[in-house]
This record gives C-alpha cells, sequence and structure tokens, in this order.
C-alpha cells in the first residue's frame, strides 16, 4: 500500500492507455487475416511455434529472473486464487448461461468458457504497458506471476482433461453418426451376402455342384482401422494436423485459370513483375477472406472420432455377448485404463511448456543452481569472463525469444476473430452470450475485487502491490481463444455451419466489444481503491 495521492483522472488515463495498444495490435492481426496474409495454415503453425518455443522460453526467463525460494507463499496464494477462478467462475457462469436459456448441447461450451480465460497475452501486455508509469512496482515480477496463473490453467485445462467438457456438446451427434455406420454396415454385408447367395446358386445351376472349392458364400466382412486413438492421446496432439490433410484448407478463386500451365508461365513471364511485388504479394490476397469454416476443415477431427466410436462399439458388443461376470477381465480393463491415465499425464508432462515451468521453478527455488543463471543474493559464485553468472547467455536467449509470445499471440488473436462469422442464429439464443459477458466481465469483477480484499486483509498478498493488481484483473478477462480450435475438432469438416461455433463468436465479439470498457474500470479501482493511490 502507499499513502502517494493521485488525481483519478491520471489514474484512469493510465488504465485506458494500453488498452490502445492491444487493440492496434490486435487489429493487425484481424487485417492480415481479412487480407488472407495470415491464413488459417499459417496461424495453425504460428501457434505451434509459439507453444513450443515462445511461451516456454518466456516462462523460464521470467520466473528464473524474479522469484526465488522466499516467494513461495505467493506462488501458494496464486495457487489458491487460480482454483477459486477456475471453479467458481466455471460454476456461475454455466448457472447464468442455463438461466439465459443455454440449449444442453453447449453445456461444455459453456462451463469452458466460464473456466478457461485469456490468461497470457492480454493481462501480460497490459501490465508492460504500465512499467513506465511507477505505480506498478515490479513489474517483471507480475509478468512472472501472470505466467504462474497461465500454468495453472493449462494444468487444468490440459493435463488435467478439461479440454474434454466440450466434447460432451457433441456426444449424441457423434453416436447418432456411429448408428448411422452401422447401420450401412449391416445394409452392406447384407447386400453382399444376397449376392454372393445368387451367384453361388448361379453356379450350382451352372455346374451342377456345390461349388464350395472355388467360391466363399460368406460375406464380406467390413473392417474399421482407426488411426489414433484419441482417448489415449496427448491433450496438445488433438490440435495437430497431419501434412495430407493440411493442402487446401481454401482455394483461391484467382487461381482457377482456364490457360494451360505453359500460357500461365508466358503471362506471368511477358509482365515482368518487380521483385518488390513478388516478395510482398501473394495469390490468395484476391481470394474471398477464410472464414471459421476453414478453421474447421483444418482442425477437424471428426471422422477419427466415429471411426473410434465405431470401434468401442463392436468392442462393447463382443462383452455384452457373455453373460457372466468376469472379475479377471474387470481387473484387467481397470489396469489398462490406469496405464492410459498415466501415460496420458506423462505425455503433457513432456510438453515443452510444462517441462519449463517445472525447470524454472527448480532453478529459482535452489540458490546456488539460480546463481548459474542470474545474480542472486542467496548464493554466490564465480562469474564469468563478463562478470556476468556463467550461463547468464541462456537467460539472454530465453527472455530474448519469450518477447515475441504477447505481440504475436495478441497478432493471432486478431486473426482469429477476423475470421469469425455467425451463420444462424436463433432470436433467444443471443441472450446467452450476453449474459456471460455482462456476468464475466461486470458481476465476477466485483466478486474478485471483494474477494481479494478479504485476501488482503488476512495478509495473503505479502505486501506485494503487483501481486495485488494481478489477481485482481485476471477475474476481468475474455474466454480462452484455444476454445474455438478445440471445439473445430469435434465438428465435421463438410458442415457449413454448427451451432456451437455460433454461440462461441458471439462470446468472443461480445467479450472484446465489452473488455474495453470493463479491464480499465477494474484497473482504475485496483490502483486507486485497492492499492490506495
Amino acid at each position: 500500500m502507499t499513502d502517494t495521492n493521485v488525481v483519478l483522472g491520471s489514474v484512469i488515463y493510465l488504465a485506458v492507455k494500453p488498452i490502445f495498444k492491444i487493440y492496434m495490435i490486435i487489429a493487425i492481426g484481424f487485417y492480415l487475416a481479412r487480407r488472407n496474409i495470415l491464413t488459417v495454415e499459417t496461424s495453425r503453425n504460428m501457434s505451434t511455434v509459439a507453444m513450443m518455443v515462445f511461451l516456454p522460453a518466456l516462462v523460464f526467463a521470467k520466473i528464473v529472473s524474479n522469484i526465488d525460494n522466499g516467494d513461495i507463499k505467493e506462488i501458494g496464494t496464486i495457487a489458491l486464487e487460480a482454483v477459486f477462478v477456475i471453479i467458481i467462475q466455471g460454476l456461475l457462469t454455466f448457472l447464468f448461461g442455463v438461466l439465459a436459456g443455454c440449449p444442453k448441447n453447449w453445456y461444455g461450451g459453456l462451463l469452458s468458457c466460464g473456466m478457461f480465460a485469456n490468461i497470457s497475452d492480454i493481462p501480460i501486455a497490459y501490465l508492460q504497458s504500465m512499467e513506465k508509469s511507477n505505480m506498478i512496482p515490479n513489474v517483471d515480477k507480475g509478468v512472472s506471476y501472470i505466467c504462474i496463473y497461465l500454468c495453472m490453467q493449462i494444468i487444468a485445462q490440459f493435463n488435467l482433461g478439461g479440454f474434454k467438457l466440450i466434447e460432451l456438446d457433441f456426444r449424441n451427434e457423434i453416436k447418432k453418426r456411429n448408428n448411422d455406420t452401422e447401420a450401412n454396415q449391416r445394409i452392406k454385408s447384407d447386400e453382399n451376402a444376397t449376392s454372393d447367395a445368387s451367384n453361388l446358386t448361379q453356379t450350382e445351376m451352372v455346374n451342377g455342384s456345390s461349388g464350395s472349392d472355388s467360391h466363399d458364400p460368406n460375406p464380406e466382412n467390413f473392417k474399421v482401422e482407426s488411426h489414433s486413438d484419441l482417448e489415449s492421446e496427448s491433450p496438445m496432439s488433438l490440435l495437430s494436423l497431419n501434412s495430407d490433410e493440411s493442402h487446401s484448407i481454401a482455394e483461391p478463386s484467382s487461381l482457377n485459370y482456364s490457360t494451360s500451365a505453359k500460357q500461365r508461365k508466358d503471362t506471368q513471364l511477358s509482365r515482368h513483375p518487380s521483385i518488390a511485388t513478388s516478395l510482398f504479394n501473394n495469390n490468395l490476397q484476391n481470394a474471398p477472406s477464410e472464414t471459421i469454416k476453414d478453421v474447421v476443415r483444418a482442425y477437424s477431427r471428426y471422422n477419427q472420432l466415429v471411426e473410434n466410436e465405431v470401434v468401442n462399439a463392436q468392442e462393447s458388443d463382443g462383452s455384452k455377448a457373455k453373460p457372466k461376470i468376469n472379475m479377471a477381465r474387470i481387473i484387467s480393463g481397470i489396469k489398462r485404463y490406469g496405464k492410459a491415465m498415466i501415460s496420458f499425464i506423462i505425455t503433457s508432462t513432456l510438453k515443452p511448456m510444462s517441462i519449463s515451468l517445472i525447470a524454472s521453478i527448480t532453478v529459482s527455488m535452489i540458490p546456488w543452481v539460480k546463481a548459474l543463471f542470474v545474480t542472486t543474493h542467496q548464493a554466490h559464485l564465480s562469474s564469468a569472463p563478463d562478470g556476468m553468472p556463467p550461463l547468464s547467455f541462456i537467460m539472454d536467449f530465453a527472455s530474448y525469444v519469450g518477447n515475441a509470445q504477447v505481440p504475436l499471440g495478441l497478432i493471432l488473436l486478431g486473426g482469429t476473430i477476423g475470421r469469425l462469422q455467425v451463420n444462424h442464429m436463433n432470436a433467444k439464443i443471443w441472450k446467452v452470450p450476453i449474459f456471460i459477458t455482462l456476468f464475466k466481465l461486470c458481476i465476477f469483477p466485483v466478486i474478485g475485487c471483494a474477494v481479494n480484499s478479504k485476501v488482503s486483509k488476512d495478509g495473503l498478498f505479502y505486501n506485494e502491490d503487483v501481486l495485488y493488481f494481478v489477481s485482481n484483473i485476471n477475474y476481468c478477462l475474455p474466454p480462452a481463444t484455444a476454445l474455438l480450435y478445440l471445439t473445430a475438432i469435434y465438428i465435421p469438416p463438410d458442415q457449413d455451419d454448427a451451432f456451437q461455433m455460433d454461440m462461441l463468436a458471439l462470446v468472443y465479439i461480445a467479450h472484446y466489444m465489452l473488455l474495453i470498457v470493463c479491464l480499465p474500470f477494474v484497473t482504475s479501482y485496483t490502483i486507486k481503491v485497492s492499492l490506495g493511490y
């Protein structure tokens, strides 16, 4: 706390100013997506780079530089706050959505919107923009706190399987498609059996024998090959796309020439385009902008899910045919399930983000190990010839690479918003996105600030103003962008529109329209009232 008295107008200006920078970067991503420069394929590859390189580097650089074993109690507070936000906000958002008339086939998406927020790029960019104001001390340490919040959410969403909530909205549709597939299989088997029987009868009539030596009377067996078991896949691999699936996400109309390849080559040579034109132009810029349909085509794993459902149904039918309960089989099933869960957790833990978090916490908690990377008052080691710690070059690398995460993340966010569209929306349904947006950005921040006021009075922020500030603004954030791509996994790639995508589009649009007002309001309250400026 501080006794400095700052004019309210200055506080409001300080709270609003970072929003302009954030929305300008988002606007760049929006423009690039509308011009097909930032395509779905490009965005997907850049997101992979961000998750595998930039974000782990940012986490390592900020935590090792600003956290030590004296901050364990602050990490405990962050863990409690994160659990409270995920559980309570998720349940209350679900309640508000149900009261607003949310259909049952979006309950999983509704709960996910409440539980998982965009807790990385927006709060980090917002906090870093306030570094020169001198009102929020230790901004870099605040960024490390945000990174810990982010890691807590990743653990809940991916390592603990929270991403599976979205699958609940599509279970009935997948089962229906499974039943249709099984019906088609039976019809095909009956047709094959009839055809084989007819051929067999004709052969017997011609040859006067059964023909058992030269004909197979059994109908052709239908076999479904499962390319991958999504239940045992690591969560982030669900967002992957096979190389043979990534072609022709959007075919630009400008490439549909009626001329031959030789004529096109002659035409290009006759134009003699400049080097600058060749470098900064691409054929997709003249094509219609990619939309959410292209996102679905790129990320959808619907056909695989249906195939796996067919295989599981066949195995289930086989087990139901046996009347007696076999305890050995039950125990074997439990063991297989346990091994699958352990394998799932291990696979998730071996992701770059999890490795970075474990490594950074381990290094920061051991003084003599931390002294290898950064200067610390808790331990002293001989310096390198340049007077810096021996492994300072690793920190230079992590800081330099990690700094690209926030602007890149905001550009990708803008690209995602640029592809949003609402195809068909019942007049009664629009209330759901409006209700949950008003709750998440207007009502829940009030609840959060009240809770944090109690936490501060109990001394659990340990006089860390930046921790108080970060904890307050984390109650006023839009849903995580990853929900859009997780939803696309369960939609058929040839489907023109999906109700769940329409709901998400409305939720994102409403949140980012209202965020420009609500986040500065929460910030102004935090600085003026909570921190006492």
